[in-house]
């Protein structure tokens, strides 16, 4: 008997056609499942360390090395963002030590650091340089008589307190001494003539110098000088002319006279004829 043999579908059931018209399916031939066979049951991936682990019912079960790759090339910079909002000032710390104040004293000049310390200090006279300068003109004749003693002598009392052509920068005036206005080098100088009293006989010596605080700074005589006198020759009085510089660093208030002593015995006057007192501050 001859056929064609056709599966249908949906149930994918066996089915004869014959000739004459007539057919016959048979049964399914698919039989029914067979039980899970052994092998991997899963897998999972670290993250952190690049492993794989295999996990397995039947002893397969491995893990693999770190599989990451190198590390690429980085990439560029972005732009930056704005910046943040400033934080909070935080608590300020405890004082260190040092300087705790000053203040500046405008009479001298002086600056004086304060401290706790130990660095406190005082400056010099921090004030600009200026210059002083001072003259006045001696008193004349009897007014005007150099010391009749003996070395050290006398101060001298013949400042012409009404005749003072120069005063800038505040000298104080007296008949017997000028006084300094500010801490400074000073060039002092005296120029006199001077003349004898007395008898054709006398022979006079009458040195002059220049003292600060009725002292010899340093204690030597300052701006010294002399002449030598004979009353008159052959009738007139004679006379003679002394005078000397010196440079001296003084303080404020220092009292500058000059000063005056007979040298030797010879008796007899000697007065001032003419002449005048400079000071100057020169630092």
């Amino acid at each position: 008997m001859d056929g064609d043999i056709h599966t249908t579908q949906t149930i994918r059931t066996p089915q004869i056609d014959f000739d004459d018209g007539t057919s016959m399916t048979t049964a399914p031939l698919n039989g029914t499942n067979g039980t899970d066979g052994l092998g991997f049951t899963g897998g999972s991936y670290n993250a952190t360390t690049g492993v794989v682990t295999f996990t397995s019912n039947d002893g397969l079960g491995f893990s693999t090395g770190d599989l990451r790759g190198a590390d690429g090339a980085d990439g560029v910079d972005g732009t930056n963002g704005t910046n943040g909002a400033d934080g909070a000032d935080g608590t300020n710390g405890t004082n260190g030590l040092g300087f705790t104040g000053g203040n500046y004293n405008s009479t001298t000049g002086v600056v004086t650091f304060t401290s706790n310390d130990g660095l406190g200090f005082s400056t010099g006279d921090l004030r600009p340089f200026t210059p002083s300068y001072f003259k006045i003109n001696f008193l004349i004749d009897s007014a005007a008589r150099l010391s009749f003693n003996a070395e050290p002598g006398d101060q001298g009392s013949f400042l012409n307190t009404s005749s003072v052509p120069l005063n800038v920068g505040g000298y104080g005036v007296a008949i017997n001494q000028i006084t300094i206005p500010a801490d400074g080098v000073y060039e002092l100088s005296y120029a006199m003539i001077v003349q004898s009293e007395g008898s054709g006989a006398d022979r006079k010596v009458r040195p002059t110098y220049i003292r600060v605080n009725n002292t010899d700074p340093d204690g030597v005589q300052q701006a010294i000088s002399s002449c030598y006198l004979r009353f008159r020759y052959p009738t007139t009085p004679c006379w003679g002319t002394q005078g000397a510089s010196t440079i001296l660093s003084l303080n404020q208030n220092d009292l500058i006279s000059i000063w005056s002593y007979q040298h030797g015995s010879a008796g007899g006057h000697v007065h001032i004829n003419h002449g005048h007192l400079t000071i100057k501050r020169i630092a």
